[in-house]
């Protein structure tokens, strides 16, 4: 990044991103586009997550959950 700085994506219950394709790939669009071009797709990542795992998951995360699961991309 310009910045400098080096994000992991997130990986829980399994990869945003990774090898199979999953369900989760819908949040690692929207998590790879608001961590490198925020000023271009200005979401609440704590809110997408949270709303994300009740709809597909049935599981009901908090806030301090949520930011946990998106970890160090987690800027707010």
């Amino acid at each position: 990044m310009k910045d400098g700085k080096v994000y992991t994506m997130p990986s829980v219950p399994f990869s945003w991103c990774g090898c199979s394709p999953a369900v989760n790939r819908i949040l690692g669009i929207q998590w790879i586009a608001n961590t490198l071009y925020p000023e271009a797709y200005d979401i609440d990542m704590v809110k997408v997550t949270k709303k994300f795992y009740s709809l597909l998951y049935h599981a009901n995360v908090t806030d301090e959950q949520a930011r946990e699961i998106l970890g160090n991309s987690y800027n707010g």
